[in-house]
């Protein structure tokens, strides 16, 4: 069993939405966005959101490591995962 591990988050995952602002969580789930979530240990702990801003491209507008799981590298590990979720999509930046 994985300690440590990411996966898609959507509308409805409160875990991981508590790591969002309020005014990105409505985009959890949509078409043109990508989110992610850490989870160490069975509990989330890390969140990144990326939306399309033009076919292809993506922004990065939110990325949280909770405070108790920072300087390890969760944060390079929470962006690499989700830049490959953009590639998997077929976003190039």
């Amino acid at each position: 069993m994985q300690r440590l591990h990411l996966c898609p988050v959507g509308s409805g995952d409160s875990a991981f939405l508590q790591y969002i602002p309020g005014n990105f969580r409505p985009l959890a789930g949509r078409e043109d966005t990508v989110c992610v979530g850490a989870v160490f240990d069975g509990l989330a702990c890390a969140a990144a959101l990326a939306q399309e801003d033009r076919p292809g491209i993506y922004y990065l507008r939110y990325i949280f490591v909770d405070p108790k799981a920072r300087l390890c590298g969760l944060g390079t590990y929470l962006l690499k995962g989700l830049l490959g979720q953009v590639r998997a999509r077929g976003g190039r930046a």
